[in-house]
């Protein structure tokens, strides 16, 4: 490539590549980049500001949970014997780290075309912002599709919040929260288990989920009271509440959103809209169910296929509890740019945009969903 010196944008660039000169740098703005991927993707604009972790991440990320009870715990009075049985410790679970790279490539031809600083200027907004989009429609994707079919992809809603059918089946009342604790999928290198009553079976590592049948169940009022649908839905908020911990954010794809608000229309008593979470500004059209944002996200459907018992494309929704996720970002690859490369064959170069992360439950009891919603 030719490498003779001109002024570009006020300074002397050494080659006539542009990606190589300072132009993309004054320009470029990581947390600008960040807000228009993610401002795309209402789940990471809510958790990028409420859980977002940032530091350099190791190539594996632990989580260390309790595996049983401690043994020999009891009351004692006296001169009692008391128990001096050992406790098995914390075991962890393990989560790689995910990557994700944009290219923003320029070629020589491309170069001569541009005739002043500013027309430099817009061709690169142009391209950066084609990335961007680019970027935000696949991760937009994949924190619900997950990691099960490609393992190099982020951790998805539908790997955390397995879609398991829940005990005894039906829509009508499920009586014990251990019946809707039925997910067995590897999670984090864990193996989960169903829950065979209150205090049998499972790990504790499983999530809520209740099962819609794809046989036409939706939200509804009938002769003034809630169907059996929308009582499922009180569960599955009541079913991942523990002590003062509750989830704080639903989300839903369009269906579910839409038919939990015309039930506020027709009958119930609810806030519409709430302007933001905790401090986060909210500019996404949202709902309020008891204590929880409800926000619309069309990804939010089911997007594998025979991943659990869900069926894909189908209707879906999500409770969540935010302090029990973490949006680990590396702070090294935080939407950074890479240094320019030239091909030794070709006249050109390329930059690249880099994510590095992983969405992280810290514990999975606390999250929930509803699957095969509708018809």
């Amino acid at each position: 490539m030719a490498t003779a010196s001109r002024t570009v944008g006020g300074s002397t660039s050494g080659s006539y590549t542009t990606l190589f000169t300072h132009v993309l740098e004054d320009w470029w703005n990581g947390s600008k980049a960040e807000d228009i991927v993610f401002q795309n993707v209402p789940i990471l604009w809510v958790l990028s500001r409420v859980s977002k972790k940032s530091k350099p991440l190791p190539a594996y990320i632990n989580v260390r949970l309790m595996e049983s009870k401690s043994a020999g715990v009891g009351s004692f009075g006296g001169y009692d014997t008391v128990s001096t049985s050992p406790s098995k410790g914390a075991q962890a679970a393990t989560f790689g780290v995910a990557n994700y790279a944009a290219p923003i490539a320029m070629s020589l031809e491309e170069e001569w075309e541009f005739t002043s600083p500013q027309a430099i200027a817009d061709r690169l907004e142009e391209y950066v912002e084609q990335v961007e989009l680019t970027l935000a429609d696949r991760i937009a994707k994949d924190i619900y599709k997950g990691s099960s079919g490609n393992s190099k992809n982020i951790l998805g809603l539908e790997d955390i919040c397995y879609g398991s059918a829940h005990s005894g089946g039906g829509i009508t009342y499920i009586s014990d929260r251990w019946k809707a604790r039925q997910a067995n999928n590897i999670l984090g290198g864990i193996q989960r288990a169903v829950f065979t009553a209150a205090e049998a079976g499972g790990t504790g590592w499983e999530n809520v989920s209740i099962d819609f049948e794809v046989g036409g169940h939706t939200f509804e009022i009938s002769s003034d009271a809630p169907t059996n649908e929308l009582k499922r839905l009180a569960q599955l908020y009541n079913f991942c509440s523990y002590g003062t911990q509750h989830p704080d954010l639903f989300v839903s794809s369009q269906q579910p959103f839409d038919d939990y608000e015309f039930c506020a229309m027709a009958k119930m008593r609810v806030q519409k809209e709430s302007s933001s979470f905790g401090d986060v500004e909210l500019a996404f059209d949202n709902l309020k169910y008891k204590g929880a944002v409800w926000i619309m996200d069309e990804f939010a459907a089911t997007q594998n296929s025979g991943l659990g018992n869900a069926t894909a494309a189908k209707q879906r929704m999500y409770a969540l509890n935010t302090n029990m996720l973490d949006l680990a970002v590396d702070s090294r690859a935080d939407f950074a740019l890479r240094p320019p490369k030239e091909p030794v064959d070709q006249l050109a170069a390329v930059r690249h945009l880099v994510w590095r992360g992983q969405l992280v439950p810290r514990n999975p009891r606390y999250l929930g969903t509803i699957f095969d919603y509708g018809t």
